[in-house]
């Protein structure tokens, strides 16, 4: 019974916290990023969560495309940001929009020009990801090679992307990426801007599941399109 007067002060206590929790000033953001959205938005976009609610607890986990939309469903990752997935489960929006660029040694020939066609590269090998992860660009350059009466020759296969521009340093083809990981500075490689009239554009949404209340997913949306609007 002693414990009795002290009741009030838990229970306001307790509203106290859930009201900050709803607020988003305390709190669980997991989010699931593939690895090409960690050059530019993920640093942004968090840096900004955090100064805006620095109680906030924000984990971010590296996955491929592919895995995210089961492990969002399950409740294991609030929110992602992938390559666009073929579901219509999950709320989207789209973030980024850029183009994709070339990656060459910089003794290749083709560094001479300020852009590189897609015949250019229809004799060379491509330097990728492993499997699933590279899933998004082998289709969406596989097609447009097979468009065009070619095959997208892989050549060997590594699973981080610096690891695969060094292959490309070393002589090992190309590889071809979003105009924001050209940031990566790795001796011996060159970027150029991918040129085609069919090209496909490197497109970043972020997900959530669809009635998903979390007010730090909101912000999150929030923080991101607005780094889009100014481009």
């Amino acid at each position: 019974m002693a414990d009795l007067p002290e009741l009030p002060t838990r229970i306001d206590s307790a509203l106290a916290r859930a009201g900050r929790i709803a607020r988003g000033d305390e709190g669980l953001l997991c989010v699931g990023f593939i690895e090409n959205a960690n050059f530019h938005l993920v640093p942004d976009v968090i840096t900004r969560l955090r100064r805006r609610f620095p109680n906030a607890q924000i984990e971010l986990v590296e996955m491929i495309s592919p895995n995210i939309p089961d492990t969002l469903a399950r409740g294991d990752i609030d929110l992602a940001l992938t390559r666009p997935l073929p579901t219509d489960t999950l709320r989207a929006h789209e973030v980024m929009r850029e183009r994709f660029y070339v990656a060459l040694s910089d003794g290749d020939p083709l560094v001479r020009q300020d852009t590189v066609p897609a015949r250019a590269l229809f004799e060379m090998t491509f330097s990728a990801a492993a499997g699933r992860k590279s899933s998004f660009l082998r289709g969406q350059f596989g097609a447009l090679f097979e468009r065009q009466g070619f095959r997208l020759g892989i050549g060997q296969e590594v699973n981080q992307l610096p690891a695969i521009i060094a292959l490309v340093a070393a002589g090992g083809g190309f590889t071809i990426l979003p105009r924001s990981a050209t940031g990566l500075s790795i001796l011996g490689v060159c970027y150029r801007p991918f040129r085609d009239e069919d090209a496909p554009e490197a497109v970043l949404h972020a997900c959530s599941r669809e009635h998903d209340t979390n007010p730090l997913v909101q912000a999150f949306f929030a923080f991101a399109l607005e780094l889009r609007s100014r481009g």
